[in-house]
């Protein structure tokens, strides 16, 4: 019988593969090591099989506009518990909270990015949001990245949040809830690995790996 060779997995199945593993997490517990590995193996599978990355056309920054959900990340920040100290590069108190949703919005055309985490303060009701709001440039010279230089940080009580309690949990030695960067800033380069019109993997510039998804363009 003649060698047949190997097809390659179709790559509706690679996505299922990838949004079956990221299922099984139990999102209270966070994913083990065995089901950080298998998200990261179906992502790479998904990455091999897909066309080099052109973030500059204008069909790759169509795919790229939009609000964007976080469905799995290795980042500790936004995975689970980290302190506001840590989120905001030191500005707030070192209060532990845990983090749940984490969505980021991206407008290439106009340069502006906004990342927003959801956080409940730890032992209390408080519950809260930091912003994270951001220039973005795409360089044709690096068609797979884009570079983020943030400008401003805030944090923000939730509706149901008094207001005091939450500044004295939250705001550092300055008392303030917002501060702006300075004007020369740092920029960071975010690596995309992959884009379609529906899914997203972005390495971050300290190299921890994230899963998103859109949810409006």
């Amino acid at each position: 019988t003649p060698h047949r060779p190997r097809r390659s997995m179709p790559r509706m199945s690679l996505r299922n593969r990838l949004c079956d593993a990221i299922a099984a997490v139990d999102p209270d517990a966070g994913p083990s090591d065995d089901q950080t590995a298998a998200i990261l193996a179906a992502a790479d599978a998904m990455i091999a099989a897909a066309p080099p990355l052109n973030l500059t056309t204008e069909a790759s920054k169509e795919a790229l506009a939009g609000l964007w959900k976080t469905a799995f990340t290795t980042h500790g920040i936004e995975r689970g518990y980290a302190t506001l100290q840590r989120m905001s590069w030191g500005h707030a108190k070192d209060t532990p909270v845990r983090s749940s949703t984490v969505h980021q919005f991206l407008d290439p055309w106009r340069g502006k990015y906004l990342n927003i985490v959801n956080f409940q303060i730890s032992d209390t009701p408080y519950r809260g949001l930091h912003y994270a709001r951001a220039d973005v440039a795409l360089k044709p010279e690096q068609p797979d990245t884009f570079f983020v230089t943030f400008r401003h940080f805030a944090f923000k009580p939730a509706s149901d949040t008094p207001v005091s309690a939450f500044h004295e949990l939250v705001a550092g030695a300055d008392g303030a809830l917002d501060w702006s960067t300075p004007p020369d800033a740092p920029t960071f380069p975010s690596p995309c690995a992959y884009l379609d019109a529906s899914t997203r993997f972005m390495r971050g510039s300290d190299g921890h790996f994230y899963v998103l998804e859109k949810v409006s363009a």
